[in-house]
């Protein structure tokens, strides 16, 4: 396990703060594992939403037709 030596500062609001304070409390985490695990699910998120952008944009350019998920299920009857 890697040793914690940066630091980071967050600047939020009185009401903010208690409220993560509470919700890392209510799931028993403290507020540094909250944020750091709610940043790296954000980083996640961000870089699934960049391959599927990337994705559609090589079917795009590359001419191929798509069919669509309802469209499947018509045609096999399901």
């Amino acid at each position: 396990m890697a040793i914690k030596s940066k630091i980071l500062n967050v600047r939020t609001t009185e009401q903010e703060y208690d409220e993560i304070k509470k919700f890392a409390a209510f799931h028993g985490i403290s507020m540094t594992d909250f944020v750091l695990e709610s940043v790296y699910e954000r980083m996640a998120d961000l870089e699934d939403i960049q391959a599927v952008r990337e994705y559609e944009k090589e079917k795009s350019e590359s001419g191929v037709d798509t069919v669509s998920w309802e469209k499947v299920q018509a045609d096999l009857g399901i």
